[in-house]
């Protein structure tokens, strides 16, 4: 299996010209993904310079800022990229503020998921398997790949949106 087939790449905003504006991504719907990692380059660095992600329950609804994802790229480092794993509402963004004049090379978005494609197999195996302790186990991991994982946090976890 290859990588394109668990990811959908979409450019969510074309390069911008040199300014300190604010440039906010077009949202990503994350029904069907577990994550979504955004990735784009300043075209000066500065230290501040920050991107981070923004969520909202409905489509192009009021977003709000996502606890903790701000990056700062830091003098050096033009490139910057923002990784969200099961964000908390349906929609997602990049959001940039540009406190140095620069350009903004094109925005991106990979969505990616992770369980959906193991789910035939396991369920196969649980119609032939015959070891309850074994079909209990493979139910679990189901559940856990469909629901949600246990113990992570609760700022970055979203609903089931399949």
């Amino acid at each position: 299996m290859n990588l394109s087939s668990n990811v959908k790449l979409t450019k969510v905003k074309d390069h911008s010209t040199a300014a300190t504006s604010a440039v906010n991504s077009d949202e990503v719907d994350m029904q069907g993904f577990e994550g979504v990692l955004f990735v784009t380059s300043f075209g000066t660095a500065a230290v501040d310079n920050i991107i981070n992600a923004a969520q909202s329950s409905v489509s192009s609804g009021t977003f709000l800022d996502l606890e903790d994802t701000g990056v700062v790229p830091g003098a050096s480092d033009e490139d910057v990229w923002l990784d969200i794993y099961r964000p908390v509402d349906r929609f997602v963004r990049l959001e940039v503020v540009r406190g140095t004049s620069s350009t903004l090379e094109s925005i991106w978005a990979i969505q990616y998921d992770f369980g959906p494609s193991l789910l035939p197999a396991l369920e196969d195996q649980i119609q032939r398997e015959t070891d309850s302790s074994v079909k209990d186990n493979l139910e679990e991991a189901i559940a856990y790949m469909t629901k949600g994982h246990p113990g992570r946090s609760q700022s970055v976890r979203r609903p089931n949106y399949r």
